[in-house]
């Protein structure tokens, strides 16, 4: 998978903003061959108050893949 994950939170689906990059470590996304998995550290700003009701989206490569999604509660 490729690109930066798309993080909403709460009712209003209010786009979450993404901490500096440089505190990333130049981690990223890449092509995952089936039955592997990849690990990623990415950090965004989710108020406590939405912090129930986040989601987060990511894309494959390709328009016609499905986004593997993720909705629920973060702590």
């Amino acid at each position: 998978m490729t690109g930066t994950p798309r993080v909403t939170e709460g009712t209003s689906a209010r786009p979450a903003p993404q901490i500096n990059a440089s505190e990333l470590r130049g981690e990223q996304l890449s092509t995952i061959p089936p039955g592997e998995t990849q690990t990623i550290r990415i950090g965004y700003g989710i108020s406590a108050a939405d912090a129930k009701n986040v989601r987060v989206e990511v894309r494959g490569p390709n328009s016609s893949d499905r986004p593997a999604i993720f909705e629920g509660a973060v702590s």
